[in-house]
């Protein structure tokens, strides 16, 4: 049985991990790259270049709309997750960790409880997870995420037909 989320943060940074902001480009090199060979494995992951995180680094977050956590182990970044803020609202585009070689330091539940209390911390209402898959399908992740509690909302899901005539029709209805 895995332990609550708060339960493994604790637990992660007692056994050595230690999470922080991104302060330069080579952490988001090395936090891309993690993050790549992560999703690599999933096929229908997209997942951006390097320029994509350079660019939450230089526009982003220096206009406080954003932010790249990273999670350290002995000088290595085996987790993090990339923020962005509008309005009163946190969206968590990226997270993850390298959980099989680094399990008892938790970096994918670190890399988003950092995502949460910064939220907190900085009064932002809510956050939101992208892409933790269909409601009515298995996916680890959204099985991941709601152990930290509230609900699954699929509010910014479409779904495209080859047909450009159903499209019009359920654009009309959903609109």
């Amino acid at each position: 049985m895995q332990p609550l989320p708060a339960q493994a943060n604790k637990k992660g940074l007692l056994n050595g991990a230690v999470v922080e902001e991104a302060c330069d480009e080579k952490d988001i090199l090395e936090f891309s790259r993690m993050l790549h060979k992560k999703y690599s494995s999933r096929i229908r992951k997209h997942f951006p270049n390097i320029a994509f995180f350079e660019h939450i680094k230089n526009h982003l977050v220096l206009r406080n709309q954003g932010k790249i956590f990273v999670v350290r182990y002995n000088d290595k970044i085996i987790g993090g997750s990339a923020c962005v803020y509008s309005g009163d609202t946190v969206y968590l585009w990226f997270s993850g960790g390298m959980t099989k070689t680094y399990l008892t330091q938790y970096p994918g539940v670190l890399a988003v409880w950092k995502a949460l209390t910064d939220a907190k911390e900085n009064g932002f209402c809510h956050l939101e997870f992208m892409d933790i898959g269909l409601p009515f399908k298995r996916h680890g992740y959204r099985e991941f995420v709601l152990r930290f509690g509230g609900k699954q909302l699929s509010t910014r899901r479409w779904f495209r037909f080859r047909w450009s005539l159903v499209n019009r029709i359920l654009v009309k209805i959903y609109s």
